[in-house]
């Protein structure tokens, strides 16, 4: 069976450091725009699931995509205050 491995595009390259403070920007901004992590996925269009790994996942691999990461920039911008 082969492994299915993860999307090419995930940013292996950042440091588990690197992907704790990311996590913590994530969770900050969110928090900062007042909304659920099910509010959020529904804003970067992904399921409930997949946006909670993205602020309290602990793999080498957990995050968005490129393109996931360019969509929750997005709505972000659009949801921060000025």
């Amino acid at each position: 069976m082969a492994d299915s491995g993860r999307p090419v595009e995930r940013p292996a390259h950042l440091s588990a450091e690197l992907r704790q403070q990311a996590q913590h920007s994530t969770r900050g901004w969110r928090q900062a725009c007042g909304l659920s992590q099910k509010e959020m996925a529904a804003r970067v269009h992904v399921s409930e699931a997949t946006y909670r790994s993205w602020e309290n996942g602990k793999g080498p691999y957990v995050g968005p995509t490129r393109a996931q990461a360019d969509e929750l920039d997005k709505a972000l911008l659009r949801l921060m205050p000025d």
